[in-house]
């Protein structure tokens, strides 16, 4: 099992799963886990950490976040200004090349851009400790949506896979959730036309959706309702509504996760694939929802989003399922 990992690039989700698989794979519990964000702690602080003994089991994980100082972009003080700190690289150099058995610890840069002549970069890439997470180009998910299908035998006309890649193009944090809706829904050997693709798969959304969203997020279920059957009356289908507001929601999650870790409105922008302005309001947003709560949300809109489709394939009414899931919140 390897003890040292550097885990970087811009897909902060992926970062983070990673570094929760390799905590499970060590089956290191809660209490021998200890993060340290970069921007606010020293090299020498974390690393002292580094050589205590786990409590009560074999390993104990260092975590260390926002190592924005081994990449070539700035560091930022509380007020964002850019600045280079000056930091020194001993004690964590000296780890790397005489690490404790007992302790696995996980260097996390949110950036790809490394800086090679850092000398802590070139020994972890002469060591092949290097794991790159970059988000996924737009050829890299379209070669994704061919190779899934191609693996579980669906077949797609032009119209409806380049339907499908225009409606996913820009979620590259999302779009693999999209896909495995896809394929829960299809019969085995079914064949993909247009007509699938625009029920199933959201596309941008309208004023009402955002307002629903809204609704959503401030806690106001009377308002929520009403919304969702104004969109109703439109001629939104539940998948369809559902589906915005996994996306939409999915978006906030990962905001939150950037801003936990100390993340900028850029990096918000960079990840999720947004605009500049569409980066603020759901920064601003994120700011205002507590982690825990938007993830059951996300959690809840997801089986609800699975059954409406299985509803949906079988001729049912599924209206009643987002008042249970407002009664849920």
């Amino acid at each position: 099992m390897d003890k040292i990992y550097l885990l970087y690039g811009e897909s902060i989700k992926e970062i983070i799963s990673k570094r929760k698989e390799i905590i499970e794979e060590a089956s290191i519990g809660d209490f021998n886990v200890s993060i340290f964000d970069m921007e606010r702690k020293t090299i020498e602080e974390a690393m002292e950490d580094a050589y205590t003994i786990p409590f009560l089991e074999d390993y104990r994980a260092i975590v260390l976040t926002n190592s924005i100082f081994l990449s070539t972009t700035k560091e930022k003080l509380d007020d964002d200004v850019d600045v280079i700190i000056k930091r020194d690289m001993t004690p964590l150099l000296s780890f790397i090349n005489n690490p404790v058995d007992t302790t696995v610890l996980i260097i996390e840069c949110p950036k790809s851009n490394l800086d090679n002549s850092n000398p802590v970069i070139k020994e972890l890439k002469n060591k092949k400790y290097d794991h790159p997470f970059p988000l996924p180009t737009k050829e890299k998910i379209a070669k994704y949506v061919d190779d899934v299908l191609k693996k579980h035998n669906h077949s797609i006309d032009s119209d409806a896979r380049e339907e499908l890649l225009n409606r996913i193009k820009d979620d590259q944090l999302g779009y693999q959730n999209e896909i495995d809706k896809l394929l829960l829904y299809l019969e085995p050997n079914e064949p993909i036309n247009l007509k699938l693709i625009k029920t199933l798969i959201s596309e941008t959304e309208n004023e009402s959706i955002y307002s629903l969203m809204n609704a959503l997020s401030n806690g106001d279920k009377k308002r929520a309702l009403e919304v969702y059957y104004n969109l109703v009356d439109q001629g939104f289908i539940d998948l369809q509504i559902l589906s915005s507001l996994v996306k939409r929601f999915s978006q906030l999650l990962y905001a939150k996760e950037i801003l936990l870790v100390r993340g900028t409105k850029e990096d918000i922008e960079e990840t999720l694939g947004v605009s500049s302005g569409q980066a603020f309001y759901i920064m601003k947003e994120a700011k205002q929802l507590d982690y825990n709560k938007l993830s059951k949300s996300l959690n809840d809109l997801k089986e609800l989003d699975y059954s409406t489709k299985v509803d949906y394939k079988y001729g049912k009414n599924s209206a009643i399922g987002f008042e249970l899931f407002l009664l849920k919140q």
